[in-house]
């Protein structure tokens, strides 16, 4: 079954990947030209023009698919967790989602449908954003704030994150968003259909929301 909200934020990057990425895209202006992953989100995210920067973006992409298992590994103080254990970042996504692992893929781009640097936006009001981010119920939505994110700027949840870490949603999940902003997020849409007898989730989600209403 999918998780709660708290439960799903995980994942780890290098602090010097999260740098060089806020570093380049802080000042970044909106992107006026709309896109495929600005559609839905334009709501609560302002997407930022990333064209001079695709390949510091692409390099953060690569390691954030690649990197999680021999991380966790070192960062896991007390935990028992054996290497072996611990799920990659695709892997726990689509856990936390309960979502299907992908299987038979020759690299992850394939998983990889859009992606892009956003800024929560600053709102007069708690948003509800109806049938979810992306509006596709095989696709999961994962935001990787590249600084710390609270209810203070933009998170939709109680809990924090910090810069390297990530939340996830599916694609059609119902969220709230609480109408504070200017958190710097890399947003990642990825292909994860739905294990075959699960009803549509949400529900969880927009009564977990409720204390920003």
């Amino acid at each position: 079954m999918p998780t709660l909200l708290e439960e799903r934020i995980g994942g780890h990057l290098q602090p010097e990947i999260v740098r060089q990425v806020y570093a380049e895209m802080r000042d970044a202006p909106v992107k006026a030209a709309s896109q495929m992953i600005a559609h839905r989100m334009k709501l609560v995210l302002d997407v930022l023009d990333d064209d001079r920067k695709r390949s510091v973006i692409w390099n953060c992409l690569k390691t954030w698919f690649e990197v999680y298992r021999g991380l966790c590994s070192r960062d896991r103080n007390s935990s028992k967790l054996t290497l072996e254990q611990v799920p990659d970042n695709v892997t726990r996504i689509a856990q936390n989602l309960g979502r299907s692992t992908p299987e038979h893929i020759k690299s992850w781009e394939e998983l990889l449908i859009g992606f892009a640097v956003c800024r929560t936006r600053h709102l007069e009001r708690p948003t509800l954003v109806l049938e979810g981010l992306r509006g596709a119920d095989d696709t999961a939505v994962v935001l990787l704030p590249l600084q710390e994110w609270n209810a203070s700027n933009g998170l939709f949840c109680t809990s924090s994150i910090k810069p390297g870490q990530d939340i996830c949603l599916g694609g059609a999940e119902e969220v709230v968003f609480p109408g504070t902003g200017g958190c710097l997020i890399l947003s990642l849409i990825l292909k994860l259909p739905r294990k075959q007898g699960l009803d549509k989730q949400g529900a969880s989600v927009v009564e977990s929301c409720q204390g920003h209403s």
